[in-house]
């Protein structure tokens, strides 16, 4: 995806998201499909620890696209330093949300 494309949602401009992005583990490819599919579930996002890939969905608005994009490097963070071994599911998506929301508020306001 190229071109300066934003969209406006509460005041705050929305980039497109990158399609690389580095990481403590290596980089990290950035996917943007109409349909993504996790475990058999239709979902807005994944990480694939094993091709080092992000998979956005593109059918969501631009902020949601931002903010499940940070959900997912944050499992992408947690895989790279060991971390999501030592956490239940449900932490490590409590941790990931937590992150993706810190993250958008950074960004966005």
């Amino acid at each position: 995806m190229s071109g300066p494309e934003q969209t406006k949602e509460h005041g705050a401009a929305y980039p497109r998201l990158p399609s690389r992005v580095g990481a403590s583990g290596g980089e990290i490819v950035v996917i943007f499909q109409k349909k993504v599919i996790s475990e058999g579930a239709d979902c807005w996002a994944n990480w694939d620890e094993a091709t080092r890939t992000v998979t956005v969905d593109t059918r969501a608005p631009l902020a949601h696209q931002w903010r499940v994009f940070y959900h997912e490097l944050a499992h992408a963070a947690m895989a790279d330093s060991g971390a999501d071994e030592l956490f239940t599911e449900t932490m490590i998506e409590l941790l990931c949300e937590t992150f993706a929301n810190a993250r958008m508020r950074e960004r966005f306001g």
